[in-house]
């Protein structure tokens, strides 16, 4: 018939997958199966494909990559959690997390890794409120960090003394109070 058993399996299984399946009493003898299997050519083309690198596994293919287990139990428990992260917890962290890039206008993560991306933001964001007041998010600080950066070396600026004495007192007067920051510098940048 010229179809190979690979595809025959895969369109079994996809009939088998359906919600109202085929039932039938016809089956196949092991005998009529492997009557005319040429095991030479798979073995052949089994082995290509393993210089080629079609059976190399990585990080990327699954998130259970080297994962290790002690017990066909611990697989269970495994299975059965990510089970219940995904049908409950995901879906709520997401619709959370969508509420949150809507209130703050950034454009809704459609992956986890731009949702690292916000997170890590947000993060460095509060950083800087508890050491800055939120004025400093209001004005260009690119004077302020001239102003503290190092008087010699390749980040040296050509502002007066006065004006860098000046400026550097208004960078610590966006300073939380009690609050020390001992490189005004790198933390304003």
């Amino acid at each position: 018939m010229g179809v190979s058993v690979a595809r025959i399996l895969r369109e079994l299984s996809k009939l088998s997958a359906i919600s109202k399946p085929a039932l039938t009493r016809a089956r196949i003898r092991e005998s009529n199966l492997l009557a005319h299997v040429d095991r030479a050519t798979a073995l052949n083309l089994l082995n290509q494909a393993h210089d080629l690198g079609e059976f190399k596994f990585g990080p990327q293919d699954s998130a259970w990559y080297q994962a290790v287990f002690e017990s066909p139990a611990e697989v269970a428990l495994g299975l059965a959690t990510a089970k219940r992260l995904q049908s409950s917890s995901f879906p709520n962290l997401s619709n959370s997390f969508t509420d949150l890039a809507s209130k703050i206008n950034f454009k809704p993560a459609e992956t986890a890794a731009e949702w690292g991306i916000y997170l890590q933001l947000l993060v460095r964001v509060r950083e800087t409120l508890d050491r800055f007041l939120p004025d400093v998010f209001e004005r260009p600080l690119t004077e302020l960090i001239a102003a503290t950066a190092p008087r010699k070396g390749d980040k040296k600026t050509s502002m007066s003394g006065s004006n860098r004495r000046r400026l550097k007192k208004l960078a610590r007067e966006y300073l939380r109070a009690g609050m020390h920051v001992s490189d005004m510098h790198s933390t304003l940048i």
